[in-house]
């Protein structure tokens, strides 16, 4: 398993208009109140790579009616 995760590589995107996140209110989180609930979103964008099994990513862009969150990382 550990051979086979190592060896994976490429790159991919996701670009979507609205919609919505079930299980999570993120506008309401991104303002310091936590909880369950829906997330609307006007959009949703992100590009990644992977090389050696590590996925990265530096332009993740949520827009909701209220806030616009960014973000980016790295997964092992």
């Amino acid at each position: 398993m550990h051979a086979i995760m190592n060896s994976l590589s490429g790159d991919g995107s996701v670009d979507v208009g609205q919609g919505k996140i079930l299980g999570i209110d993120l506008d309401r989180l991104l303002r310091g109140q936590p909880g369950g609930g829906v997330t609307v979103f006007d959009s949703l964008g992100a590009t990644w790579t992977m090389s050696k099994g590590i996925l990265s990513n530096d332009d993740l862009l949520l827009s909701l009616p209220n806030v616009i969150a960014k973000g980016e990382g790295t997964k092992t």
